[in-house]
């Protein structure tokens, strides 16, 4: 896996991270087939990187005591990591021709992971472009997100992950429980045939 000019070390589980996670990289630089020659467009970053770690770090630091790290990513990790997709209501303005159009196709891609030994989790995440269809020149153009979607898509996002991780977790204590259960009736059992042997001798 490869993460976009930053270099990646190794953590456990065979998770592949950046060694440093400050300063995140801009999110709407994060698509397919960008343009390198192309001008950066004309929104200010910071503000969008706010709002994306702002919602991300309000939400996933309630789920105490793991630790969360957002990340941004032009390819999927491995398939350990559970996937979330959705869209969203984004705005797009072409750099060559400066068409500009809205979309509610705005698609958002994350991929999530829990190291539950060392209690630490990531979530990267990818934002797609999409092409002008005016001067058709094949580029894909990033897409410049509301602050509104980013809230509603990043509160969606975490809702998924507290569902598969209390159903992963929950199924995990039960079977902690029934294993438990079965060996307490099992030496219990084992306990009662002793005692039994030892009145009939």
């Amino acid at each position: 896996m490869h993460l976009v000019n930053e270099i990646v070390r190794y953590v456990p589980a065979g998770v592949t991270i950046p060694t440093s996670l400050s300063p995140p990289t801009p999110v709407y630089l994060c698509v397919d087939n960008i343009n390198t020659n192309a001008s950066p467009i004309s929104i200010p970053s910071s503000s969008m990187e706010m709002v994306w770690h702002g919602e991300f770090d309000r939400l996933f630091c309630q789920y105490f005591p793991d630790q969360w790290h957002l990340l941004s990513t032009h390819y999927p990790p491995s398939n350990r990591w559970r996937t979330f997709k959705d869209s969203a209501k984004v705005r797009f303005s072409c750099q060559q021709c400066g068409h500009g159009w809205t979309s509610m196709k705005g698609r958002v891609i994350f991929w999530f992971h829990l190291n539950f030994a060392t209690s630490s989790g990531y979530v990267m995440f990818k934002l797609y472009g999409q092409q002008c269809m005016r001067c058709k020149n094949g580029c894909y153009e990033p897409a410049m997100w509301y602050p509104e979607e980013v809230v509603k898509v990043s509160e969606l996002t975490f809702h998924y992950y507290i569902c598969l991780c209390f159903c992963f977790r929950l199924d995990n204590s039960r079977k902690t429980e029934t294993f438990n259960a079965r060996s307490k009736n099992e030496t219990s059992t084992r306990n009662t045939q002793n005692n039994q042997k030892q009145k009939t001798t």
